[in-house]
């Protein structure tokens, strides 16, 4: 078993759970509330094969098809989740994790370096050069995800989410359930899609590139 530890700092697991609801929030699948307070609930269902991980931005993926988030095959160990954001040129950060595999809510836990357990989702708190901190969610092996600090001048509320692809990989903690979406055009987030999202791509970006 892999050993975790309580994030010390109170404030900072506020911040954090506050940054993942909204992660959460915009991938669209029923109410935060729901997500984030039914701490003991878990299980789940879906089906079978449609959780294979598409990796071109315009592949034709099942949309809308919840599959379990417990059996995919594409979840990857605390080890190599540090080591995929190792690739991308992210180091010094804490890797944290706030569901377990049952999807049973753990609050904000730090991962320890090494370790063959696996969560659905990890997220880290990166410090950008031109931008700040930017916090990072990674979700079924390889589906990268970043919240930037810009603002839109057109919607002065709304989050601002990088995605590599067009479609958004959806985690629901209630059912324990990942679901590939098309994201959401509203007023409360926008998902602007990147290249990539690695340490020289958010070092350099600038909030005008992404015509916000």
């Amino acid at each position: 078993m892999a050993v975790t530890k309580e994030v010390d700092n109170k404030q900072q697991n506020e911040k954090s759970n506050s940054i993942w609801i909204y992660i959460i929030g915009v991938v669209g699948l029923l109410l935060i509330a729901a997500l984030f307070l039914s701490q003991n609930q878990g299980g789940g269902g879906g089906a079978g094969d449609v959780g294979s991980i598409p990796t071109t931005p315009t592949a034709n993926v099942e949309l809308n098809v919840p599959f379990d988030a417990a059996t995919s095959p594409n979840l990857q160990t605390v080890s190599e989740a540090r080591e995929f954001l190792y690739q991308r040129g992210f180091e010094g950060f804490g890797l944290l994790a706030f569901y377990d595999i049952r999807g049973y809510y753990l609050g904000a836990v730090q991962l320890e370096e090494d370790s063959t357990e696996k969560y659905p989702t990890y997220s880290a708190f990166i410090h950008s050069e031109s931008t700040d901190t930017i916090f990072v969610v990674l979700i079924n092996n390889g589906r990268l995800y970043a919240r930037t600090p810009f603002e839109s001048e057109r919607y002065p509320d709304s989050i601002v989410l990088l995605a590599e692809t067009d479609f958004i990989t959806a985690y629901d903690s209630r059912l324990n359930t990942f679901e590939y979406l098309i994201p959401p055009d509203n007023e409360d987030v926008l998902v602007k899609t990147v290249p990539t999202i690695n340490r020289e791509f958010l070092d350099n970006l600038r909030a005008e590139e992404l015509e916000l």
